[in-house]
């Protein structure tokens, strides 16, 4: 709904109940023009240096240096606390990941089996080579292969 509304200058414009409380800030240039800075404003925003600079400036009083070192500690430790709780459930649910489809191989000595061997020159390459000739176990650990020829 529109209404009527008279500026400084004694001329009537009709205007929308959005711009009744800036009826004064109309320009002179045009009957019908709205300056975007005065229709849209704004109170300045506050930034993050504004709020340290007044931090800086204020007149509170100084916190004591032990307390402050003492209680960062404590929270250090926390963090370091919660990061290694953290840790151990990702590596918990990583090697439960890796279990379901891990199988269970049982060697004896002088079989036959392929190795996978990194590529000279390539760090992140690997190769199967063989077949290889198990010499003897330690455990879980192949050790001791020599190549067939």
């Amino acid at each position: 709904m529109a209404a009527r509304s008279s500026s400084s200058d004694g001329k009537e414009r009709l205007s929308s109940p959005v711009d009744l409380n800036y009826s004064d800030s109309f320009c002179d240039l045009s009957d019908s023009f709205l300056v975007a800075r005065d229709y849209f404003k704004k109170t300045p925003t506050v930034g993050p240096l504004a709020i340290l600079k007044d931090q800086f400036l204020s007149d509170s009083p100084a916190r004591d240096i032990l307390n402050y070192v003492s209680d960062f500690r404590s929270r250090l430790h926390r963090a370091h606390d919660l990061a290694r709780e953290n840790l151990e459930r990702a590596q918990g649910k990583m090697k439960a990941w890796y279990d379901r489809k891990a199988v269970v191989r049982h060697f004896e000595v002088f079989d036959q089996i392929l190795v996978l061997l990194p590529i000279p020159g390539s760090a992140l390459q690997a190769r199967y080579s063989g077949p290889y000739e198990l010499g003897y176990l330690v455990v879980t650990v192949v050790q001791n292969v020599t190549k067939n020829s």
